[in-house]
């Protein structure tokens, strides 16, 4: 009878370690099923940020082409200040923001010399963030904006002008008093002293 009464005891004792052994890893695919639903969660948020991260990095690129000086080079440009682009096309100080999916996306863009300093380059860098509980999603996309369109001096009409020495007062005529230059009713100019050809 003692033979009997022990067997029954390792058989509960059996049992209990069972349950153990099936509680730990029912804890652990609980954890990684809620890991993986956060992740997906995540990610569900992230997609829209990516897109207005390049949208406004897109229209960075926009406005820099269109107005260099204007838009990413000059003051009142601050480096490393948030700044948006406008409707218009224009760079303006501060933050934007875009809601989403019930969530409220702030997105802005700063502009950062490249290093070495090179006046035609700069590194503009789109953050948007979002809220994630008590804290924040971020997206960050960065790229090198060259200017690669100086329009220092457009001659559009060969007729002469005076006033025309030095720092250049309209910018439409050409100054011919120096009598190097000479200029065709037929529209075209050559240095006097060499033939048409």
């Amino acid at each position: 009878m003692d033979a009997l009464n022990s067997k029954s005891g390792q058989s509960l004792i059996e049992l209990l370690i069972a349950i153990g052994i099936a509680g730990i890893f029912i804890s652990g695919a609980t954890l990684s099923v809620d890991v993986a639903l956060r992740s997906t969660t995540q990610n569900k948020q992230a997609q829209p940020a990516s897109q207005l991260a390049q949208e406004l990095l897109d229209a960075v690129v926009v406005a820099a082409r269109a107005n260099w000086q204007g838009n990413i080079a000059n003051p009142p440009i601050v480096l490393g200040a948030p700044y948006v682009i406008t409707a218009a096309g224009a760079s303006a100080a501060g933050t934007e923001f875009k809601d989403l999916n019930g969530l409220r996306y702030t997105r802005s863009f700063a502009v950062a010399d490249v290093s070495p300093v090179d006046s035609s380059k700069k590194s503009i860098t789109v953050t948007v963030t979002w809220p994630v509980g008590a804290s924040l999603g971020t997206v960050t996309l960065a790229r090198i904006v060259t200017r690669n369109q100086n329009a220092v001096f457009r001659q559009t009409d060969w007729s002469g002008g005076s006033g025309q020495f030095g720092v250049f007062n309209d910018a439409t005529k050409f100054d011919t008093q120096s009598g190097e230059i000479k200029i065709t009713d037929g529209g075209s100019i050559y240095l006097n002293g060499f033939s048409a050809p």
